[in-house]
């Protein structure tokens, strides 16, 4: 057992101004993990941020195109369980440190709004940016190049010509005469215990003097980037400072090697060049990516490749890097092997230093153990890197209904109290992490309701040198079968650079409230990851077997297919129950960039609903347990009362965005789902199906129109169901008053025809949303609005109104 349920995970702390309320489908910022963490690295100038997601998501479209100081990412949820249904509607902030190379202050998850799903992140100041789909259909890939910003007091201009992990290599800096006139030096900068070295060109005294010097420049490293830096860079700038009168010595011996040594000419003409120059560049900041990120084995793919395919400046640099990422992956045999083909090749300058070097280091380890000695003081000290962060919150929410017709109404008044806690522990071989998120909800209308949640409780530990993992705990997933929470283990081995194999036990969680383990509904399953095939595709494939009270729940096997390139990506699911014989989930999902301004969303998904399981046949039923119904019905029987509670659902999605100018875009989006009926049986009465329902809409977003990071959306939506037809006109706002204040004002208004009768409903309901940030670590929300609508059918007519307001803060620690 996890925690007794009723038990308080925490005694929650007496906030101010409890007469404040809330909107009722509002959730609490970290009451469910939605957002699974944040990388950051640096490649050549530019930034690349992965967004991970703890469900598969699918990129719709973003807004500005291509720059600001606010960029809102609309998402779409691929999800297959009904408990995640529940998490998406709610709030998440992610907060990144200070100086991270990003330049971001904050990420915040919003499923709240009526405009959908939405990711919006906040820049320092306006950064430029690309937006694309994630590989694995899970996280999501933001790139941010630094853009160039007025010089702030007590700092100086520079130029980033270049940033790598592996050292900079002098012989392959050409002698230009711009670096005669300026300071060339190199600097290193610390990233998650990885250090990025950069060779810079300073300084100057304002941006526009930095650009003229750029274009001089950009033709030999046309990934250079201007950059502010402090005034102690110049300290920095004097101790590595890189003579110009050494610059033409180096580049002609290092030229004049390559083209001249018949080894290594025979060797690049026997090799040649497959790959173009762009996308070899490409793929060499991909590698360093995975390099920063000790995704060792994904770095050797690609420098393997390089070496084989890259031209020649490509394969001397990919070449020293393929030894240090087999180093660092402990393939200490491989390593020396890449190390010694790369002093074969290019025996002089100061990468070859460098490579002697690693070489010798790898001889030494290789030597009798007496030639190893530790040094005094060094015996036993720790290499592990510890970090512990998350956020702690508490929300009150109330909201009220007033009626003409019924007694007023307390719909909401509750307190809930929500902890995000994680450590990580990292060295070199190991990456350990534990994680809790959970809270307790005080219900102030009915004590019997309070409820305790765990949404995750689990130590997750990764071993390098094997590729080894295991998670063990109550976590989610939603790949190899496994599609929602559940509490147990998963066990994941890369054997092979294509080939991954994934063992999971366990039992399943209906939802975070349950913090019992359901040990009557027991799971195993194996999956296997399959790739990356031609550059562009992965699978997996997966079998299931879960059991419910000693009989078959599920038995099923399917596999995903997942194909990713720049301009187009698809995600494919499906999912068959071997037991049942029948077909429970088929999804596809694609986005097309046509143009640089025009993308095109596209899905398709069927499924059983909700999702084909033996335990179905409880639904409806006054017992509890499958145990209870075996007393009044065989197997055979129950199988059929759960086939008789499933139905059949078909949706399908046509998503189209146009960029008209740097700060309007617009949007449309077509949404159509039909719902099979259920037969009555068992003493529960089955329910008709419906025809097509078709659903529209119509966006119009706007950037920057009154001041810079303002966003304003439009949206106009009509849907045509079986039973009524709907208008919606609705207007979300954001306005940055400071860095720190930001004003949320929005307002919807809806009406409702229904088809059967005379019966209408109008309603307009105006919110507003006050976030205040102060000194990063505290977050204050305040958030109020109102209700009126007014509803006739037949001989009711009736006015509501109701009033709801919010209060509450976080803390990031």
């Amino acid at each position: 057992m996890i925690l007794q349920r009723n038990s308080a995970l925490f005694i929650p702390i007496a906030i101010l101004l409890l007469f404040f309320q809330s909107e009722p489908v509002e959730a609490q910022p970290v009451a469910g993990r939605i957002l699974d963490g944040v990388n950051i690295s640096e490649q050549s100038g530019k930034v690349e941020v992965s967004v991970n997601f703890n469900f598969p998501v699918r990129y719709i479209r973003h807004f500005p195109d291509a720059a600001g100081q606010e960029l809102r990412i609309q998402l779409q949820p691929i999800s297959v369980n009904a408990d995640d249904l529940e998490v998406l509607s709610k709030r998440e902030s992610f907060t990144l440190e200070k100086n991270n190379p990003a330049n971001i202050s904050e990420i915040i998850y919003e499923g709240d709004i009526s405009s959908g799903l939405s990711l919006t992140f906040f820049f320092h100041g306006k950064a430029n940016f690309s937006v694309r789909q994630g590989a694995n259909y899970r996280s999501l890939q933001v790139t941010v190049i630094p853009p160039v910003s007025i010089v702030k007091k007590g700092s100086l201009v520079a130029i980033n010509l270049e940033s790598n992990l592996g050292g900079i290599d002098i012989s392959n800096i050409p002698p230009l005469d711009t670096f005669e006139r300026y300071q060339l030096y190199t600097t290193r900068y610390k990233l998650d215990g990885k250090s990025w070295h950069r060779l810079r060109l300073g300084f100057f005294s304002d941006s526009a003097d930095a650009n003229r010097v750029l274009a001089e420049v950009i033709k030999a490293y046309p990934k250079a980037w201007v950059t502010n830096t402090r005034q102690s860079e110049k300290r920095i700038a004097a101790e590595f400072a890189i003579p110009y009168s050494s610059l033409g010595r180096l580049f002609q011996s290092a030229t004049s090697l390559s083209a001249s040594s018949p080894e290594s000419v025979s060797k690049e003409k026997s090799v040649g060049t497959s790959l173009t120059l762009e996308r070899q560049q490409s793929l060499m900041g991909e590698a360093k990516g995975a390099m920063a990120t000790a995704n060792y084995r994904r770095a050797i793919q690609i420098y393997t490749k390089l070496v084989e395919a890259g031209d020649a400046s490509v394969r001397q640099q990919a070449q020293e890097y393929l030894g240090l990422a087999r180093d660092r992956n402990n393939q200490k045999a491989h390593a020396k092997a890449e190390y010694e083909k790369y002093l074969t090749l290019y025996p002089e300058g100061e990468g070859a230093e460098r490579v002697k070097q690693r070489l010798a280091g790898i001889l030494t380890a290789n030597a009798s153990p007496k030639a190893l000695r530790a040094a005094k003081g060094t015996e036993g000290k720790s290499t592990w890197q510890t970090d512990v962060f998350g956020s702690f919150s508490q929300f009150y929410d109330r909201d009220e209904t007033l009626s003409d017709t019924d007694d007023d109404s307390v719909n909401r008044s509750t307190l809930s109290t929500d902890i995000d806690l994680n450590a990580r522990f990292r060295s070199k071989d190991y990456d350990i992490r534990a994680t809790f998120v959970g809270g307790y909800e005080n219900d102030f209308l009915d004590s019997d309701d309070n409820e305790s949640r765990v949404s995750s409780l689990y130590i997750d530990a990764l071993s390098h040198k094997y590729d080894l993992s295991t998670r063990v705990g109550r976590q989610t997933r939603s790949t190899g079968g496994i599609f929602g929470r559940f509490d147990g283990a998963l066990v994941s081995w890369q054997f092979h650079d294509k080939v991954g194999v994934n063992l999971v036990g366990g039992f399943p969680v209906s939802s975070s409230r349950d913090t019992d383990i359901d040990s009557d509904r027991p799971l195993y399953g194996i999956s296997f990851d399959l790739g990356t095939f031609a550059e562009h595709l992965d699978f997996t494939t997966f079998f299931v077997n879960q059991n419910v009270e000693g009989i078959v729940d599920r038995q099923a096997v399917g596999g995903e297919v997942r194909f990713f390139h720049r301009n187009y990506s698809f995600f494919s699911l499906i999912d068959y129950d071997i037991s049942y014989d029948q077909l429970n989930t088929v999804l596809f999902s694609s986005n097309w960039n046509i143009t640089d301004k025009t993308r095109l969303n596209v899905s398709a998904d069927y499924r059983q609903s909700p999702f084909l399981t033996t335990s179905n046949a409880l639904i409806g039923q006054t017992v509890t347990s499958i145990d209870a119904l075996l007393q009044t019905y065989s197997e055979d029987e129950i199988r059929q009362l759960a086939l008789d509670r499933t139905t059949t659902s078909r949706s399908y999605t046509l998503s189209l965005t146009q960029t008209l100018t740097d700060k309007l875009q617009i949007s449309t989006d077509v949404y159509i789902s039909k719902f099979d009926g259920t037969v009555s049986s068992g003493g529960v009465l089955g329910f008709d199906g419906t025809d097509y329902d078709y659903f529209y809409s119509l966006q119009f977003i706007g950037s920057s129109l009154i001041k810079e990071g303002d966003i304003t959306i439009l949206g106009l939506r009509y849907s045509d169901t079986n039973t009524a037809d709907s208008y919606s006109f609705s207007l979300n706002t954001r306005y940055p008053l400071t860095s720190n204040l930001r004003l949320n004002p929005r307002f919807v208004i809806d009406y409702r025809s229904n088809k059967d009768n005379d019966g209408e409903k109008t309603r307009f309901r105006p919110l507003i949303r006050v976030e205040y940030r102060w000194k990063r670590r505290y977050h204050f929300e305040l958030e109020g609005g109102g209700e009126w609508s007014n509803e006739q059918f037949s001989d009711l007519d009736e006015d509501r109104n109701g009033y709801f307001l919010r209060v509450g803060y976080r803390i990031n620690f």
